[in-house]
């Protein structure tokens, strides 16, 4: 388990052997980026919201932002 504080960014990175999944207490956004370093995607999660969780996939490029 990681515990980040509020206003933490991760820098973008990749785990090449294995999968990653967030589950959230508090609010904060997933980004995926491509090979040029483009967001791919960014889903923002919310538990107000029911949004609880994210996967990402082995070698995805990817930060979170609290």
């Amino acid at each position: 388990m990681n515990v980040v504080e509020l206003g933490t960014t991760v820098e973008v990175h990749r785990h090449p052997s294995k999968d990653e999944s967030f589950v959230l207490l508090r609010k904060f956004r997933v980004n995926t980026y491509n090979e040029e370093g483009t967001v791919t995607e960014s889903v923002v999660l919310c538990p107000k919201e029911g949004l609880y969780d994210v996967d990402i996939s082995k070698k995805v490029c990817h930060n979170f932002e609290t």
